[in-house]
């Protein structure tokens, strides 16, 4: 099991943001498979393939897709339409308080956020997914983060975290998000 099938069957908000980094990593090495294997140094060969085989089908989709600039792959879009869909749905059919709790607080800081960076994405769970996403970075670049943003970088992951644990729920059939 590849890194990737493991966090799309246990977080999938994790899962979002390895394709992300995969997807620009996949860009800055030119859509060059071989980048990867030196990632993978210590691992067994079989471990190493696996690797290798799914950065490969994803440059070649990302190619195939015309994502060589920007965008994300279709399997994304998918995913992001079932967490607004049940961000949604906690929010006003199921009025999840725990889920109410956690995305009141985020709110406000989220707007902030989406004011001060000027983002523009399609709903509030992008932008959530975009702002942590955001503190990824910095941590790769060894960036100085200050304490507003550690905070409101808390106050998300809780929403995801949240979120994502109720979307495995709804996958394996244990939420009932149905009107009728």
């Amino acid at each position: 099991m590849t890194i990737a099938d493991r966090k799309l069957h246990e977080n999938i908000a994790e899962y979002v943001l390895f394709v992300w980094q995969m997807e620009d990593l996949a860009r800055a090495v030119k859509f060059n498979p071989d980048a990867v294997r030196s990632m993978y140094e210590g691992a067994s060969d079989e471990v190493t393939e696996a690797e290798v085989n799914w950065f490969t089908a994803l440059c070649d989709l990302m190619k195939k897709e015309g994502l060589e600039k920007k965008g994300h792959i279709p399997d994304l879009a998918e995913i992001m339409r079932e967490l607004f869909y049940l961000h949604s749905n906690l929010l006003t059919i199921i009025k999840d308080q725990k889920y109410l709790d956690f995305h009141q607080t985020a709110q406000p800081i989220l707007s902030e956020f989406l004011v001060k960076t000027g983002s523009t994405t399609s709903h509030e769970v992008e932008a959530y997914l975009v702002a942590l996403y955001g503190m990824l970075i910095l941590k790769l670049k060894s960036e100085e983060i200050s304490e507003g943003t550690k905070h409101a970088m808390e106050s998300f992951s809780k929403v995801v975290a949240y979120l994502s644990q109720e979307y495995h729920k709804m996958k394996r059939g244990e939420m009932n998000l149905s009107l009728n």
